[in-house]
């Protein structure tokens, strides 16, 4: 065959040719990832230890941290609200201020009440004055009817001895009589009333009308004394809400006073913690916004459930505390109580809870673990009591916990190790 024929078989036959060599480099790239994923999953055979942390079992004593967490509160926040509407004439302070019980804080315009007062007071003076007139009146007729009475009695009696003597009629007599009767029920009526404080009704009605007249006058007083405003205990004005003119409907919030002479934290608190506390204990409280503690004593523990959040109020008062202390700022302190005196006790999350039984992973000196059951005794938010199971000495592990068995060898975590 001739190089020409050759040729010419060749390229009739090309992709034939590429095909057969497109196959052989295929077969040849799988045979090598083949030997590659032998060898990995050869390496991968090799057991890796997990690596734990531990702790050495001793004991010890067993606290429980009450955390307190509240806002602290001023000894008093009083808000000053007018009584009666009307134009403000003088304000006489402003935010910031301190002030004293009593110190005037505004006057409302007094010009109204003013004439009112003149004419409650003119009104009362007219019905005072009448009543005592009409006292003076009735004691004098009083008087006069007791006279008259008296004089018709004895004119009676002479008539009736007359009568005897024969030198007047039976009907002279009975006319005498029937004016004796006259003038004696007019008397009586008015001696005979009753009496109401020591005075007959009649008198008592007029008193009582002046009185009420006074009364009315001494309303309109105590109207104008309340139209200026006073602070009612010493503070600093926190809130204001009054200018020179402007028109205050009855019951506007003008001023807000705040006395931070002594400052309080409000705390909530469950009901096992509320047990453990006691009136009197002293804390450390920590005010966050001023990157520092005062000291603290509990005062108050509420007695019952709130019923918003079935919680226990805590209040804590601060003793000697900053001036820089003001109401509204978050505060906490903590609390450790003691469970007992000595006591072996582990982290709670170093505890496997299964099928109703506690385990932990006790670590010997071949660096195998050792799943053993536990039983558990008092607890807290953090810690549980171990009485039976484990003992001081015992290195029990603390992380990891999920990855172990029974008699498997583990690796210890080098310090600062996270893993």
């Amino acid at each position: 065959m001739s190089w020409l024929q050759f040729k010419e078989y060749f390229i009739k036959r090309k992709k034939i040719h590429f095909t057969i060599i497109l196959i052989l480099g295929i077969l040849l790239l799988s045979s090598l990832a083949s030997k590659h994923l032998l060898f990995s999953n050869k390496a991968k055979t090799k057991i890796i230890k997990p690596i734990v942390k531990t702790t050495l079992v001793s004991a010890k004593p067993m606290y429980k941290t009450i955390s307190l967490f509240g806002k602290t509160k001023a000894l008093a926040k009083i808000n000053i609200v007018n009584k009666y509407a009307g134009t403000i004439s003088a304000v006489h302070v402003d935010l910031g201020d301190e002030v004293k019980a009593g110190d005037m804080l505004l006057e409302q315009d007094l010009k109204d009440i003013e004439l009112k007062l003149a004419e409650a007071k003119a009104k009362y003076g007219e019905y005072h004055g009448k009543a005592l007139a009409y006292e003076t009146e009735y004691n004098a007729q009083i008087e006069r009817y007791k006279a008259t009475y008296e004089l018709h009695k004895t004119n009676y009696e002479r008539y009736l001895k007359l009568h005897e003597a024969g030198a007047v009629s039976k009907l002279e007599v009975d006319n005498v009589k029937q004016t004796m009767l006259s003038s004696k029920a007019n008397y009586e009526e008015l001696a005979q009333q009753a009496m109401i404080d020591d005075m007959p009704a009649a008198v008592f009605a007029r008193m009582q009308d002046g009185e009420q007249k006074y009364n009315d006058y001494l309303l309109l007083q105590n109207q104008r004394e309340d139209m200026t405003l006073r602070a009612t205990r010493n503070g600093i004005i926190s809130y204001r809400n009054a200018e020179v003119g402007n028109y205050i409907a009855a019951g506007t919030k003008l001023f807000t006073i705040v006395d931070n002479s002594k400052v309080f934290v409000d705390c909530i608190v469950s009901e096992s913690d509320s047990a453990l506390l006691q009136v009197g204990q002293e804390v450390e409280v920590d005010i966050e916004a001023l990157g520092n503690e005062a000291k603290g004593k509990i005062i108050f523990i509420s007695p019952a459930a709130s019923d918003e959040n079935n919680g226990f109020s805590v209040r804590l008062a601060l003793e000697g505390a900053d001036a820089n202390i003001k109401e509204g700022l978050f505060a906490k302190s903590k609390f450790n109580y003691l469970q007992k005196e000595n006591t072996i006790y582990l982290n709670k999350t170093t505890i496997i809870e299964k099928n109703g039984k506690n385990y932990v992973f006790v670590l010997n000196k071949n660096n195998k673990v050792e799943q053993r059951e536990i039983k558990t005794g008092i607890r807290n938010d953090i810690n549980i009591e171990i009485i039976k199971g484990i003992s001081a000495g015992d290195c029990v592990v603390t992380n990891n916990l999920s990855r172990l068995r029974n008699g498997m060898t583990v690796e210890i975590a080098e310090a600062g190790d996270d893993k």
